[in-house]
């Protein structure tokens, strides 16, 4: 069984660095995943993924070892920093019984609130921060 950073590495080596996913039009850099794929194939072949490769991209680059060490490690971090507020967000919510509100989120270093709401139903929580990209919805 692969380790978390495994499986992590082998994801992210498989993609340009330029892919912004195929539900949208171009790839960061402009270049539209229309005119590069290859259409002879069902489904589609990209050039910008290396599992699917087809097509043609004399854009496409792939991360080099630096990148995907950096990138695993900060994809790892922010995990670990979303559990840890989360954990707060539930403790929060059992010791004041307030479903819908904000706490200080641990990880803004510019004085965010982190908004949560729990769903009446289930128990599930949603939340994000005001002013870092933490956030979540179970």
């Amino acid at each position: 069984m692969k380790t978390v950073e495994e499986q992590l590495t082998e994801q992210i080596s498989g993609r340009c660095i330029h892919f912004t996913g195929i539900a949208n039009n171009t790839c960061e850099l402009g270049i539209s995943y229309k005119d590069v794929r290859d259409e002879t194939q069902r489904p589609y072949k990209f050039p910008c993924l290396k599992r699917h490769h087809g097509g043609d991209c004399s854009n496409a680059q792939f991360p080099t070892k630096e990148d995907l060490k950096r990138e695993v490690d900060e994809i790892i971090e922010n995990q670990k920093k979303t559990v840890n507020a989360m954990v707060m967000v539930k403790e929060h919510i059992a010791k004041t019984g307030e479903k819908i509100g904000s706490i200080e989120c641990p990880c803004s270093e510019r004085e965010g609130r982190l908004e949560y709401s729990m769903a009446e139903i289930n128990g599930h929580v949603r939340s994000s921060c005001t002013t870092c990209k933490m956030g979540w919805i179970e």
